[in-house]
């Protein structure tokens, strides 16, 4: 039965009264409709235009507050994720300052700060907020099934060639700096080995902690020497990553700050001390094939 709207007269003014009208209310549901449109919109800009680290940052704490599932919480983290590693692996083309910001997005969950040249140290990477680690704790855990690949890339000697080849070369992509192309890829290679570095760092620390349950070594040729494991071309991609390693965790201990205990010590030892005697045999082939070749 249809409601009719009916008239009646305050002074010299009339006024029409409608029937109530249905007033749709958004439940959960009608969040969880917009997450995958969102998303693909990040998709989009990250290939597109250069993106703002506080803009991330806040997208994957409003993800985190507002969605109860942890899938829906971490869907923006791992959207991003998704585009970096896409990128690191040369199938996709990125703006290289989306390169840094999304290396430094990952870094800050572990409370470390992308290295950058001197030129563009005091961009938008160096300001980061206090409750930085709590924000990029989810892009850490959905980076972490990612760790063999990145592992991968510092043992890829081609990797700085590639990366020449597949970022944007478009000035107007660039939002500090025209960089030389052999800075943007060391830049980009030096940040995967901060991320690496700690990841293997506290790897090693937890190991050391729990006797119990062994650590998941990503590198088990650095503790345990490995039977037929002295070609040359090995020792080399194992010297290479052990040094990549090391630079990285001499990046990320000259940013830690000051512990206010003694004995609270952050982690920046990737790789083990028990593991000398085999680095140095790598090394002992390598200089042994340098003398032969020079006796030839």
């Amino acid at each position: 039965m249809m409601m009719k709207p009916y008239t009646h007269t305050i002074g010299t003014s009339k006024y029409v009264e409608q029937p109530h009208k249905e007033i749709k209310i958004f439940t959960e549901e009608c969040r969880f409709s917009i997450l995958e449109p969102i998303t693909k919109i990040i998709s989009y800009g990250v290939q597109n235009f250069v993106l703002k680290l506080s803009v991330i940052s806040e997208l994957s704490v409003v993800c985190t507050r507002v969605f109860s599932r942890d899938r829906d919480k971490l869907l923006v983290c791992r959207v991003l994720v998704y585009e970096l590693v896409q990128a690191l692996r040369t199938k996709t083309t990125i703006p290289d300052d989306n390169l840094f910001i999304l290396i430094q997005f990952v870094l800050q969950g572990h409370g470390c700060r992308l290295v950058l040249p001197p030129q563009l140290s005091g961009g938008e990477l160096a300001s980061t907020c206090m409750d930085a680690r709590e924000i990029a704790a989810g892009a850490v855990d959905c980076m972490r099934p990612h760790l063999p690949d990145m592992i991968e890339l510092l043992q890829d000697p081609h990797l700085l060639n590639k990366i020449k080849g597949s970022v944007s070369k478009s000035i107007v992509n660039r939002n500090l700096i025209c960089l030389n192309e052999d800075t943007l890829g060391a830049i980009v290679k030096g940040g995967i080995a901060q991320y690496v570095a700690m990841e293997l760092a506290l790897e090693h620390s937890r190991g050391r902690q729990d006797r119990a349950q062994p650590a998941r070594h990503m590198t088990p040729w650095i503790s345990t020497s490995l039977p037929g494991c002295r070609e040359v071309c090995e020792c080399v991609s194992r010297v290479r990553v052990v040094s990549w390693l090391v630079m990285g965790a001499l990046c990320n201990a000259t940013q830690a700050p000051h512990p206010s205990h003694p004995g609270l010590q952050p982690p920046h030892q990737p790789v083990p001390q028990d593991a000398t005697c085999h680095i140095t045999d790598y090394i002992q082939v390598l200089l042994l094939h340098f003398f032969y070749m020079h006796q030839i």
